[in-house]
């Protein structure tokens, strides 16, 4: 599993996956929740915080447990 790009601000590292399509399917969800998993909490380095956002071409934002799912649309509204 790989991830797409990975966003660094300040204290923050934010993992983000991208897909074209509409929908959201599980396995999308994959590669963000293994990186997710291997950084072990207190074993954040420099970053106090390390959020994952996927970026989809559907139409709304969502709450996927531990995953920010948001249109490419709405990507510049976001804190990176």
């Amino acid at each position: 599993h790989e991830i797409d790009l990975l966003v660094e601000a300040g204290d923050r590292l934010t993992a983000v996956e991208m897909k074209s399509g509409a929908t959201v399917a599980t396995d999308h969800l994959a590669g963000l929740r293994r990186f997710m998993g291997d950084r072990a909490p207190g074993d954040q380095g420099a970053h106090r915080e390390t959020v994952a956002r996927l970026v989809y071409g559907g139409g709304t934002r969502q709450r996927r447990s531990d995953v920010d799912v948001l249109p490419w649309r709405e990507v510049q509204e976001v804190a990176w």
